[in-house]
């Protein structure tokens, strides 16, 4: 490793303060509850559309997903990307850790005629398949946080990489609003923005490709959904239940407007895809 990459590989790990494996595996524990609440509340539903079909579409013009290829989709939560990957794929492996969301895939894909999933509840960090697959993907997952965690996607693809994430600019209307006024700042361990990845794979010696996507949504919500969704969201940093409960609560009288409260999602994507360089690789964790 050469000092630059080694240098920058240090300021990712300041930044985003993921931790050891066995840190990072148990903060990825304490996210199921709040993961397994919003699989619970998907129906069975699913059409090939959206950001994610444009994704996909993305990757099967430039060739790196196939008909002739499988893949791999490392924190697959509800198969947004599975699925569409799937559509275009020989076979997809389906890598979460939540047996809530995967039962979501399996229901989604039954449903949509989808016969070429494989689901592992598994966390990435403990994965220890030893197949390769054509593609290797994954989209806003805090586990693909350094530099060894890219070489074992390399490790696992015999051809090409692909990482989603967000740039800057993205944001969750109230949820934004309501860190600001409970002061609630991550500690650490969230998903690495697109321009750490890129910087990192250009450093390697890849040649990163990026293509980006906007995502705005506006919806609305049922008042006490957005208490409950953002109650045990924030339990996630370690914040006093009740002066959350009563902070939650109190914003949510200021926003609720004719029964329901209005929000938007405003997400700036970038899709960056490699190709896997598996030399003398040798896996460190």
């Amino acid at each position: 490793m050469n000092a630059k990459l080694e240098r920058a590989c240090e300021e990712w790990a300041e930044e985003g303060q993921y931790g050891t494996i066995e840190e990072r595996v148990a903060r990825s524990k304490r996210w199921l509850a709040y993961y397994d609440m919003m699989a619970k509340r998907q129906d069975d539903t699913w059409s090939d559309e959206g950001i994610q079909s444009k994704i996909a579409e993305y990757l099967a013009g430039k060739g790196y997903i196939s008909e002739q290829l499988s893949a791999l989709d490392i924190g697959a939560g509800c198969g947004g990307f599975t699925l569409s990957l799937a559509q275009r794929s020989a076979w997809v492996r389906a890598l979460d850790m939540s047996a809530q969301s995967l039962l979501v895939i399996r229901r989604r894909a039954q449903k949509a005629g989808i016969g070429n999933i494989l689901c592992a509840q598994e966390a990435w960090e403990r994965f220890g398949d030893e197949q390769s697959y054509g593609f290797v993907f994954s989209a806003m997952c805090p586990a693909i946080c350094n530099y060894d965690e890219l070489r074992r996607m390399e490790k696992l693809s015999r051809g090409y990489c692909g990482l989603v994430t967000v740039a800057r600019g993205s944001y969750d209307l109230h949820r934004r609003e309501l860190m600001r006024r409970l002061d609630v700042r991550p500690a650490g361990g969230m998903a690495t923005e697109a321009q750490r990845y890129f910087d990192i794979l250009t450093l390697m010696g890849r040649k990163p490709e990026i293509a980006t996507y906007i995502f705005h949504e506006e919806y609305d919500r049922d008042p006490e959904e957005f208490c409950q969704t953002n109650e045990v969201y924030l339990s996630l940093f370690d914040m006093d239940p009740v002066r959350a409960s009563e902070g939650i609560r109190a914003y949510r009288e200021e926003v609720v407007e004719d029964g329901v409260i209005h929000d938007v999602s405003h997400l700036n994507l970038a899709l960056i895809t490699w190709k896997a360089a598996n030399k003398n690789y040798h896996h460190k964790c």
